[in-house]
């Protein structure tokens, strides 16, 4: 389910970062491991953004493809949920367009 997730996001930015303003399509991932184990993972997109409301785009059934269905974030928002993780939405300052973070628990000991 978690590579589910991984595809959905980065498939929504490349597909966003296609439509960049700036002609540049850019689209960057970003690992953090903590000293639990646990993970962040940042994916980061040139594309157009999310609009004024970036949260409310995991919660809400909508898409701005015209072959999408809307629910490929609020499934991921789900599923990361599902493994006491958090998805959370806001504007890329790097890129300019959208950001994704997702966090995920650790274990003692694990790497």
């Amino acid at each position: 389910q978690l590579e589910r997730v991984f595809t959905n996001l980065v498939k929504n930015a490349v597909e966003a970062a296609a439509q960049s303003l700036s002609g540049h399509a850019q689209v960057c991932i970003h690992t953090t491991i903590g000293e639990t184990g646990g993970a962040k993972i940042t994916i980061e997109d040139s594309g157009p953004g999310l609009g004024n409301d970036p949260i409310q785009i995991l919660h809400s059934v909508r898409t701005t493809k015209s072959h999408g269905s809307g629910l490929g974030l609020v499934i991921s928002r789900k599923i990361i949920e599902a493994h006491d993780g958090l998805l959370s939405a806001s504007a890329s300052h790097q890129l300019g367009g959208a950001k994704f973070e997702i966090t995920l628990p650790g274990q003692e000991g694990n790497i």
